[in-house]
This record gives structure tokens, C-alpha cells and sequence, in this order.
């Protein structure tokens, strides 16, 4: 006996297992998830994802500085675009930083992050990632379908600035006499 699914059915298996792997991602960051939305697509609410919800949150709790910018910021958009060397504006762009990345970038270390950062793209999600002097950490979304994609990125850039970020820490604190052992 052969399961078919239907295309809606498919789409919303796949992005309700998108969205749980969200969850695991989150959570190995140290996130609380406990409290986030249903993991779950909605059958009935075809199109209205909570994907988009929990990725949110998630950057959300892990950025003190987030914001999300859509069509209503068309202009903001053109202008973050712009100066982070986006050639196409998006539909919708994520913007990063906290006090991590702020150290970083205070010590001159940020560049280090450049190429993790311009390293990341989706095969089922349209995304960008690059970087913005002023503003941190961009994320230009062009095409939303499963989105643990960006989180599974965000995770990647986070690993390699916690371990610059360490490492910065030790030789602030111990100076450069632990480096050169």
C-alpha cells in the first residue's frame, strides 16, 4: 500500500519539520524554546507559517539588537542594502548585532567574522547574510520556504564570533603572554 501526500500536505510536513529543526538549533544555542510557538503547520491556515515566528523569536532572544525590516521599509531597506553591499534589495531583511559582535567590531576583530558571514546561503530559502558597519549582521530574505536554513546559519556565524569573542576575552584578561605558550 503506497501513502500519497497531496502537494499542501507535503508543504506543510516539510515546513512544520523546518520548523522543529529551528527549535533544535535554538535550543543547542541555549535557548529557552519552551514557551515559542507550536512547531506544527496549520493545515487550515495555508500560508500563515509560524516558521516565521519562531525564527524571529529565536534571533530575537539571541540578538539585543534586532529588528526586522519589510515591505513597509522599502527605503531603509535600499539604504542597509546599500552600504552592506546587497545588490538586490530584499523583501524582508533581519537585522543582528549584540554586545558580542559589538566587542568584536570595537577590537577590530570583526573581519575575521567577513568570511563566515559571506559564506552562508540556502538551497530552499533565497538568503543573504553580509555586514553592516553601523548596523551588525544583515540577513536579506528573498524567498521564504524553509527557513532552518537562516537559523542553521545564524548558528554557524555564532559559533565562529563566540570563539573569536573567547579568544578575545583571553587575551584581554591574560594579555598576550598565553599566546605566545
Amino acid at each position: 500500500m503506497y501513502m500519497l501526500l497531496d502537494s499542501e500536505e507535503k508543504y506543510r510536513l516539510d515546513n512544520s519539520i523546518s520548523n522543529l529543526l529551528i527549535l533544535k538549533i535554538w535550543h543547542d544555542l541555549g535557548i529557552n524554546v519552551s514557551n515559542y510557538p507550536d512547531f506544527m503547520s496549520d493545515y487550515y491556515n495555508y500560508g500563515i507559517e509560524v516558521g516565521f515566528d519562531i525564527l524571529s523569536k529565536g534571533l530575537e532572544d539571541l540578538f539585543s539588537d534586532f529588528q526586522i525590516l519589510d515591505y513597509e521599509d522599502e527605503e531603509r531597506i535600499k539604504e542597509m542594502s546599500k552600504g552592506a553591499n546587497i545588490q538586490c534589495p530584499p523583501d524582508t531583511l533581519f537585522i543582528l548585532n549584540n554586545r558580542k559582535l559589538q566587542k568584536l567590531k570595537e577590537h577590530g576583530e570583526i573581519e575575521k567574522l567577513f568570511g563566515v558571514i559571506s559564506k552562508q546561503s540556502g538551497d530552499l530559502s533565497e538568503f543573504k547574510m553580509a555586514y553592516h558597519v553601523e548596523y551588525g549582521i544583515l540577513i536579506a530574505v528573498y524567498y521564504e520556504s524553509v527557513l532552518y536554513e537562516i537559523a542553521k546559519s545564524v548558528s554557524e556565524v555564532m559559533s565562529a564570533a563566540d570563539t573569536l569573542y573567547k579568544n578575545l576575552e583571553e587575551v584581554t584578561f591574560h594579555g598576550l603572554y598565553n599566546q605566545a605558550v
